[in-house]
């Protein structure tokens, strides 16, 4: 019951992923429906950006390499939307050297994989304070 009131409190916040891996997307979906997130999975990114634009998520993690499309692109894409621009992104990369590549914004993170699970629950909750 107390369960149940809090989160009627805090209504659950939304989380779309884009990666093409389905581990990383199993990883994700783990994480953080264990941690209480509504999360929504996408491999292919053309559904997971009408996604985007169809719920407005609170949050978007956002896989750099997508086989066929640059996340860095979609991300600027999403921020030159005016009805998107304020949902944070969360980039991600096996590549360390991508975050010397970063669309400059500061709604736009970046998270190497592979990370500690304590570093990105703690990451996702900060971001999703600051920019709630």
């Amino acid at each position: 019951m107390v369960q149940f009131l809090y989160s009627n409190l805090n209504p659950m916040k939304s989380i779309i992923v884009i990666d093409k891996s389905i581990n990383w997307l199993t990883i994700f979906q783990l994480i953080l429906t264990g941690e209480g997130y509504f999360v929504k999975s996408f491999s292919k990114w053309k559904e997971g950006y009408h996604h985007i634009i169809k719920r407005k998520p609170d949050l978007v993690i956002l896989e750099v390499n997508l086989g066929t499309a640059d996340g860095r692109n979609l991300a600027i894409q999403l921020k030159d939307d005016p009805n998107l621009n304020r949902i944070p992104i969360i980039l991600t990369s096996l590549d360390s050297e991508i975050v010397n590549h970063l669309p400059k914004n500061p709604t736009i993170q970046f998270l190497q994989k592979p990370f500690a699970i304590t570093y990105f629950i703690e990451m996702i909750k900060a971001v999703l304070h600051i920019y709630k």
